[in-house]
């Protein structure tokens, strides 16, 4: 299962957009506060992910930041966006779909 950011305009899941459509899917580069997770899928990279990723759970900037926010307040650290996407993803209501 992979965590995907959907980005401040709601466009950047590529991967999930490449799942569904099961074929690699031209996307724009997001904007987004996990901009870690900001890389495309490529020609060498879509095969792997489409062989090996059984689902993609989406996760909002909202997500991303509560998990941020909850990784400090029990763990005291300081995570950057990105490394809270995973936590996000299990927190959302995509997770048990998944």
């Amino acid at each position: 299962v992979a965590a995907k950011p959907v980005g401040r305009q709601g466009d950047a899941a590529d991967v999930a957009a490449c799942k569904a459509a099961n074929d690699l899917v031209p996307c724009a580069r997001p904007d987004t506060i996990a901009d870690g997770l900001q890389g495309r899928l490529g020609n060498l990279t879509w095969p792997i992910v489409r062989d090996h990723v059984d689902a993609v759970v989406t996760v909002s900037e909202q997500e991303i930041v509560a998990a941020m926010r909850l990784i400090y307040e029990r763990m005291k650290l300081v995570v950057e966006p990105s490394g809270a996407a995973g936590l996000a993803a299990v927190l959302a209501a995509g997770w048990q779909q998944a």
